[in-house]
């Protein structure tokens, strides 16, 4: 009998998929220490909480207010245990990513070294809230039509620092809109539906602004030491890109962020930025982009150890 590509590409994502749930699970019980800690003692508060109570018990237990990231743990809290509801939400972050690849053309050499790199990691096991909006922000890249609006908006409801990959992308995509205005590419429907994006992201800021203030005074910062993985990845993406332009403004509205919420965050978003563009030279199959990866893959592979050892990737 013969077997449709279709039901082939099927059969791969539900492998993939129970890949990723395993590899969560098994590490996911390790995980007890660090920031690990506040997010499972919110998860135990929340299974016989009214869900009214969701928002003190989410201050107080992670020092956070996104209210999505609240709801969508108190659902699962109804259901089931903590490490299979976030391994369900692993998979899919895996499933995204894996998808993304595919759609791309991205090189099935390098596969491994993506999924162990050290940034990918963190958002399966540390950055529990950066997860989901992360997961949103794929969406947004993956979807067309009005749903890519809507995931956009859904985003910072889980983590309110995708506003800084959101300021990258919107300070590249601006250089770009004014040249073709200028050049008179673009059509109307492109300039008014930018605008209105930027416009819903901008209320969604300003509605929260006073907890995003409260939020980003709990981060110290990392000062100008912070800067230098931010750089190597800047100069890697204007290695690449084709519109050095837009790079730089999206680079620097992501260092201008780093005293302000400090380096790691704003390093996985510049890394994002940086190896997306090193995909355009062989499918990513090249020195720099396997020589960059490889480092992150290694301190991937750390992270893990120490999740094992100590119940906490960021132990030193």
């Amino acid at each position: 009998m013969q077997v449709s590509s279709r039901h082939l590409s099927i059969l791969l994502y539900i492998v993939a998929a129970c890949i990723f749930f395993g590899f969560s699970i098994y590490y996911m019980q390790f995980y007890i220490h660090g920031d690990q800690r506040a997010y499972r003692g919110f998860y135990e508060s929340i299974l016989n909480a009214p869900i009214a109570e969701l928002p003190l018990l989410q201050q107080r237990h992670t020092g956070s207010a996104e209210p999505l990231y609240g709801i969508l743990m108190w659902v699962g809290a109804q259901f089931t245990s903590k490490d299979i509801w976030i391994s369900v939400f692993n998979a899919v972050l895996g499933l995204i990513v894996l998808r993304l690849l595919i759609s791309r053309r991205v090189s099935l050499y390098i596969y491994p070294l993506i999924f162990s790199n050290f940034y990918l990691i963190v958002l399966f096991f540390g950055a529990e809230r950066l997860k989901f909006a992360v997961i949103m922000a794929l969406l947004f890249i993956a979807s067309s039509g009005r749903w890519k609006y809507v995931f956009a908006l859904l985003a910072p409801m889980f983590h309110f620092q995708i506003f800084l990959l959101a300021g990258a992308l919107a300070g590249g995509q601006f250089s770009t809109l004014v040249r073709g205005v200028f050049a008179g590419k673009l059509r109307l429907l492109s300039i008014v539906s930018t605008f209105a994006l930027a416009a819903g992201v901008g209320l969604t800021f300003l509605y929260f602004s006073d907890l995003i203030q409260d939020k980003a005074s709990n981060y110290e910062g990392a000062g100008l030491s912070g800067l230098w993985k931010t750089v190597i990845f800047f100069v890697v993406a204007i290695f690449f890109t084709n519109d050095r332009i837009s790079t730089a403004l999206s680079f620097g509205i992501l260092a201008s962020a780093i005293l302000a919420v400090g380096e790691e965050r704003v390093n996985l978003m510049s890394f994002f930025l940086a190896i997306t563009a090193s995909f355009s030279w062989n499918r990513g199959f090249n020195p720099i982009t396997i020589m960059m990866l490889a480092y992150f893959s290694y301190t991937g592979v750390i992270f893990l150890d120490n999740i094992v050892k100590f119940g906490n990737g960021f132990a030193r």
